[in-house]
């Protein structure tokens, strides 16, 4: 997958969607067993191998040949055919389902890692100012112009926002370490910088009728 993501610009949610899906061993599984099912189909479609032998004078295996062939052929063949294209099926929905399955906790895993980085990055930004809030109240205090109880207060915000910078950038990292271990790349040293997010598209949602359709499309329900 380094031919077609660029890990240097940023990763964006659709490069780590192809990635999960990708290296998610489950659902490279099932796509072996969506091969395997696929054989099935041919090989139910084959006639089975007869055998014949020769007795003289003509005995019960001649007869059990001369009415086996047939009924393989008119009864029993479409009736293999028929079982493995259900299952054939069956593991193509399994299939559809796990792939969603992946692509939603990536998705989901994604956006917290994005928004756990704008929060580390807002709480930068915050002790900054709160750092130089602190260093003109304590330039204040030196020329006499507040008390010590006001200054003790604005150093008090000061450590709680060191505090709170560690705290997100931990969450950050946590958050991009989750994100890794659902891309199948916790064991690499790929850097992960978050791509900037488009501006959401504000629509109205008909919860019934998105109810309504969850129930009917679920690849899942239409396995079993």
């Amino acid at each position: 997958f380094d031919e077609w993501v660029v890990w240097e610009d940023g990763l964006t949610e659709e490069e780590a969607i192809a990635v999960g899906l990708w290296n998610n061993p489950g659902y490279q599984e099932l796509l072996a067993d969506l091969d395997i099912s696929q054989a099935d189909i041919v090989l139910a479609a084959q006639l089975q191998n007869p055998q014949v032998l020769t007795m003289l004078p003509i005995g019960v295996k001649q007869w059990e040949f001369a009415l086996y062939a047939p009924l393989d052929i008119l009864w029993v063949r479409p009736v293999r055919i028929s079982a493995a294209e259900l299952e054939s099926h069956r593991v193509a929905e399994r299939l559809t389902q796990d792939g969603l399955n992946v692509v939603r906790d990536i998705r989901v895993a994604y956006i917290d890692w994005q928004l756990a980085v704008q929060r580390a990055q807002l709480t930068e930004q915050g002790e900054t100012l709160r750092r130089e809030i602190a260093r003109i109240a304590e330039a204040r205090l030196a020329a006499g112009d507040v008390a010590e109880l006001d200054v003790s207060a604005v150093r008090l915000d000061a450590l709680v926002g060191a505090a709170d910078v560690f705290r997100t950038a931990r969450d950050a990292d946590l958050a991009r370490n989750r994100l890794r271990y659902l891309l199948g790349v916790q064991l690499t040293d790929l850097p992960m910088m978050p791509a900037p997010l488009p501006e959401p598209p504000r629509a109205n949602f008909d919860i019934q009728a998105l109810i309504d359709d969850a129930v009917s499309s679920r690849p899942d329900l239409r396995a079993v």
